[in-house]
């Protein structure tokens, strides 16, 4: 979104490259800042006479000459179309920079963006070759340079090669290739970081996991790979109240998995309120299943380490 404010302050650095005349930039200043105040959109040209000294018919006939030239884009409306201005004051002024101020400031906003290649800078071109006529630039897109910037391009070339030698290239190249190789390492380095702690993540890690009922009748399930059982059960009681009935406690091999891989899918089926998964309506036969403590194999793996199987 384009804002008033930034137009006014494009325009005021770049009303020359824009080709306006002071009068022209005096009368399309007051016009966006009139606009820019809501309680005067009702009298725009008296208002911007006031502001620029100037009558309202010298107002009048600057508007239109703008509106002739070019320079004050309208729709159907007759509404000035910011975005079209913007983006005019935003050309003029990369058109007046120098081909290495422009490609600096277009690396700039390029960083900035994150390097991202969907907004390429003017500075990623390719050479492309005309057997018979020589070497061009291309855009990243594949359109050619103009010939001003070609020329401007070329003489830029010169003036490098004329103030640094192969020697000077050669050992800005090594230190281009040390770095190089020091980025390449930095990111085997993290790789390898992220796989160790992507395995350490997987690792079983040993706690508890408690199965008690709240006062309205209800079941909930709590883990811990902190807190030993009483301390655990402790907190739940000054988190819940005295009142909760611990159903039953299990020292785990594996809290994470047990818990939500085993647990709250094999009783998902007894959530009271979806929404909210924390809530369980258990019934006797599922306390015994809890409390017995014989489970399908990869649960017991979870919770002792080893697959036991019933007799």
């Amino acid at each position: 979104m384009i804002y008033i404010g930034d137009v006014i302050t494009l325009l005021a650095r770049n009303f020359k490259n824009y080709d306006l005349s002071i009068d022209e930039f005096l009368v399309l200043n007051g016009l966006l800042t009139n606009l820019s105040n809501k309680f005067y959109h009702r009298n725009t040209v008296e208002n911007i006479a006031q502001t620029t000294g100037k009558t309202i018919e010298e107002v009048d006939s600057i508007l239109k000459v703008l509106v002739d030239r070019e320079k004050l884009p309208l729709d159907e409306k007759y509404e000035i179309q910011l975005d079209e201005l913007y983006h005019a004051l935003n050309l003029a002024e990369r058109e007046a920079m120098s081909l290495i101020e422009r490609i600096k400031r277009e690396k700039r906003d390029f960083y900035q963006m994150g390097g991202y290649n969907e907004f390429p800078h003017m500075g990623m071109v390719e050479l492309g070759v005309n057997t018979q006529k020589g070497i061009y630039i291309q855009d990243n897109e594949g359109f050619i340079w103009n010939r001003k910037m070609m020329k401007e391009l070329a003489r830029e070339i010169i003036e490098f090669v004329n103030h640094y030698d192969d020697e000077n290239i050669e050992r800005y190249n090594e230190k281009r290739r040390e770095r190089k190789e020091q980025e390449a390492e930095q990111r085997k380095q993290e790789l390898l970081d992220r796989q160790i702690q992507k395995e350490e993540a997987q690792r079983p890690v040993n706690g508890n996991i408690v199965i008690f009922k709240i006062p309205n009748g209800y079941y909930k399930f709590s883990y811990s790979t902190q807190l030993s059982v009483s301390t655990k059960i402790a907190n739940l009681k000054e988190q819940y109240g005295d009142h909760i009935q611990i159903i039953h406690s299990i020292e785990v091999h594996d809290t994470m998995k047990f818990y939500h891989q085993f647990l709250k899918k094999q009783f998902s089926n007894r959530v009271v309120d979806k929404r909210r998964n924390s809530e369980y309506d258990l019934t006797e036969e599922d306390i015994d299943f809890i409390k017995n403590e014989k489970y399908p194999s990869n649960a017991m793996e979870w919770a002792f380490g080893t697959v036991t199987t019933g007799n």
